[in-house]
């Protein structure tokens, strides 16, 4: 997933790549239960996109997500992806309706992900060839 994420990044011309990869990879972890939940698995959808009240968006492939997720990130929640640190691009994407959670629980669940940052830095130091758009 993370290959995907950041190629996407490069390609829709996103500012600051490098930290909003990892921003965007602490959330779908964080929306996915790290890529376990159902709607990850069956629906290919790794961030909650297209709640309709029922169930959500189904994608026929984790690319299609990816660049859906990228584009709509980069359409309606620039402020997010400008913010300096996690809590403002919690804060940014709660401003914009992304989740219900509280604002103190979401940005402290993404903020304590170190340990995922840590691994998807090592993955793209190791696999810089997968990282290229």
């Amino acid at each position: 997933m993370s290959p995907l994420v950041y190629k996407e990044i490069l390609n829709a011309g996103i500012a600051n790549p490098d930290r909003v990869h990892d921003y965007m990879m602490r959330q779908l972890a964080w929306e996915s239960t790290y890529g376990t939940s159902n709607v990850a698995r069956r629906q290919h959808n790794y961030g909650g996109v297209g709640w309709n009240g029922k169930t959500y968006f189904t994608y026929k492939t984790d690319e299609d997500f990816v660049k859906d997720y990228v584009s709509l990130m980069n359409r309606r929640y620039k402020e997010a992806l400008a913010a300096d640190t996690i809590q403002g691009y919690g804060a940014a994407l709660k401003k914009r309706g992304y989740y219900e959670d509280s604002l103190e629980h979401y940005t402290s669940n993404l903020a304590n992900m170190n340990s995922l940052s840590r691994s998807v830095a090592a993955h793209k130091k190791a696999n810089p060839n997968l990282y290229t758009s």
